[in-house]
Parts: C-alpha cells; sequence; structure tokens
C-alpha cells in the first residue's frame, strides 16, 4: 500500500505564521532582558539607532542584528513557483523602552543562495556574505532542535548587554 501525501497550504502557512510570532516573541524578550541588565547605555548600544534584526533559515537559524541596510526581497523568483506562498511585506517593526527594530524573516524560498550553503562551510561567514552583511550587533546561530524560549531569550540578552558594558 501506497502512502499518498497531500498538502494543505492552510495548515503551513498557519506554522510559518506561529513560527514568526514565536521568533518575534524571543527577540522582543531578549531586547527586555537586554534592557534589564543595563544595556542600552553606550554609542555603540543597541539603543543608539534603529537598527534590523534579520531572521534567517538557512541550515541552523540565524538572528542578525545590523545597521546595514538589508532589502527586503522582492520575492520574484520564489513568487513565480506555485508550491510556495511568499508574503512581500516580509519586515515588521517594533520598539521597546528606546530600541527600535525592524524584523526580516528569509529564507531559501525567499533567498534560494541561502539553501546553496554547503555543509561543514562556516555557515555564519556564509550567510552574512549571501545577505551583504558586514558588521552586526549581534549574531545567533541555533542549530536544529535548539530551545528558544522566553527562558533562553533572558540569558542571551543579558548576555548582550554584559558584553556591551564589559567593552566601556
Amino acid at each position: 500500500m501506497t502512502e499518498q501525501r497531500t498538502t494543505d497550504p492552510a495548515g503551513a502557512s498557519r506554522r510559518v505564521t506561529d513560527l514568526r510570532a514565536g521568533l518575534r516573541r524571543y527577540v522582543h524578550a531578549m531586547h527586555e532582558a537586554y534592557l534589564a541588565a543595563g544595556g542600552g547605555h553606550g554609542d555603540d548600544s543597541l539603543a543608539s539607532s534603529p537598527f534590523t534584526v534579520v531572521v534567517v533559515a538557512a541550515r541552523s537559524l540565524h538572528l542578525i542584528a545590523t545597521r546595514e541596510a538589508v532589502a527586503a526581497p522582492a520575492a520574484t523568483e520564489a513568487a513565480a513557483r506555485e508550491d510556495v506562498e511568499v508574503s512581500t511585506d516580509t519586515a515588521e517593526t517594533d520598539a521597546l523602552g528606546g530600541l527600535a527594530w525592524r524584523l526580516l524573516f528569509l529564507d531559501p524560498s525567499v533567498v534560494a543562495e541561502l539553501g546553496d550553503i554547503p555543509a561543514g562551510s562556516d555557515e555564519i561567514a556564509a550567510v552574512r556574505e549571501v545577505l551583504g552583511v558586514g558588521s552586526t550587533l549581534y549574531h545567533l546561530a541555533a542549530g536544529p532542535g535548539a530551545a528558544l524560549t522566553a527562558h533562553h531569550a533572558t540569558h542571551t540578552g543579558t548576555g548582550l548587554a554584559h558584553r556591551e558594558l564589559a567593552g566601556r
């Protein structure tokens, strides 16, 4: 007996929406912990000017904060494929206690080169190269199965603040 697979576009869209909402909450909780731990007061702090957080799905999940211009892709290649649902408005904005950021979600369906990064490569450098990002405020990478909970966001945000405070 052969199992026949069917696709549920509405279910897939809901999963993507849920994943994005969870990542949005993680970034917000991380920035909240950053501020609570004393971050946001130096010239190079996250609060010194607005920035972009790019959430990239490659082999691993990457959260990259930068002040460099990162354009939301037109998604023309992906939009031409019938099996891929693409939102052309992939950027969202958020703010908290003096921080202001734009959240941009990218994956291989939108930026095909992200799917071409070979296993065993320096994925962090490769992702930055694909996106054209040279300088970052932070770059976090989480492998498959990593927990990205509010608890983990608290540790990450506190670590970012302590790194900033140690640099003064």
